[in-house]
């Protein structure tokens, strides 16, 4: 974990220069309730049908049915750099999850291949 931690410093330490635009943009994002709809620690996660990289899609229900709990990560994208440090450390801890007896699911919004690429490197099942 501790090397997550230190990478992901790093990243914000040499992108210190965007800091100010980064606080306005999460200032604009709090002023228009952005995010107020999104569930809550215990709330049940609202369904969803969203595809993979190849296309094909899949339902929070069926990803359930295996009776495994869902690690599920969100991402911008690889343009993302401390997403692109996030999706290694999921990948550097691919066996994590498995041996808690759950399976990793990410989603992001990438297209054109890009999703799959960031599913890869986290090691788990991609959604876009």
């Amino acid at each position: 974990m501790l090397s997550i931690t230190f990478a992901l410093q790093a990243e914000t330490n040499r992108l210190a220069d965007n800091a100010d635009a980064y606080d306005v943009l999460v200032n604009q994002l709090v002023a228009t309730s952005a995010g107020k709809r999104a569930p809550r620690v215990g709330q049940r996660f609202p369904g969803f049908a969203l595809p993979d990289a190849a296309g094909r899609f899949h339902t929070l229900a069926e990803l359930l049915a295996a009776g495994q709990p869902l690690v599920i990560s969100f991402h911008r994208g690889l343009w993302c750099p401390w997403c692109r440090v996030e999706s290694a450390g999921w990948g550097n801890a691919a066996d994590a999850p498995a041996a808690a007896g759950a399976r990793l699911v990410t989603s992001t919004g990438e297209l054109e291949g890009q999703g799959g690429a960031l599913a890869a490197r986290a090691g788990g099942l991609g959604l876009v």
